[in-house]
């Protein structure tokens, strides 16, 4: 005796999409990400982009560290909720993926900035989206500019301006160098404690 009705098919792992994971940083600049299934895929890309965060899709390259994300929660109203995370965590995400948070370096040209560079009058003004100087090796070589694009009490991800897609590198605040700082008439520079 056959039974009458729709019978539910589970989904193949062939038919599934892949994840996606949405990272940036928050109002206060602190890094924050989450993992989402794949069939949400237009729905989170429109979040992210109101969030000022990116959207990437989960390949192979980022599946393992996507796997450590919490997942994240989408509500009724199609707002996304992206949890807090490490900074080691979110900097791995970044340079595996090679995605460049909204308002950076632009992807068309990496020499292009989308805004005028922000640059911090002393070493305690220093913050994400600020432009710097640091040293690619500390080795006394040379001094190239990099934007901050974490930080995390005195400790600054930095990615390159001038090869946005090398891997970030992290440094001290007080190991960086201003870049054209401009002192006010009474201020005075001093150097970082």
């Amino acid at each position: 005796m056959r039974k009458s009705g729709k019978s539910r098919k589970r989904p193949r792992a062939s038919d599934q999409k892949p994840g996606v994971i949405v990272l940036g940083l928050d109002e206060n600049g602190k890094p924050r990400a989450a993992r989402f299934p794949g069939s949400l895929l237009a729905a989170i890309k429109r979040a992210a982009k109101q969030m000022n965060m990116v959207a990437i899709q989960i390949t192979p390259e980022i599946s393992g560290a996507a796997k450590k994300l919490p997942s994240g929660r989408v509500s009724p109203n199609g707002s996304v909720s992206v949890a807090p995370v490490r900074t080691a965590l979110f900097n791995k995400l970044l340079a595996l993926s090679g995605a460049d948070l909204p308002g950076s370096v632009s992807d068309k040209n990496p020499f292009e900035i989308n805004s005028p560079p922000s640059l911090p009058r002393d070493w305690s003004e220093i913050d994400v989206g600020h432009h710097v100087l640091a040293e690619p090796n500390q080795s006394g070589l040379g001094w190239w500019p990099a934007e901050v694009i974490a930080r995390t009490n005195e400790t600054l991800t930095l990615r390159w301006r001038d090869a946005p897609k090398d891997p970030k590198i992290i440094r001290q605040r007080t190991a960086v160098a201003l870049l054209n700082p401009e002192p006010s008439q009474n201020a005075r520079v001093t150097a970082p404690e």
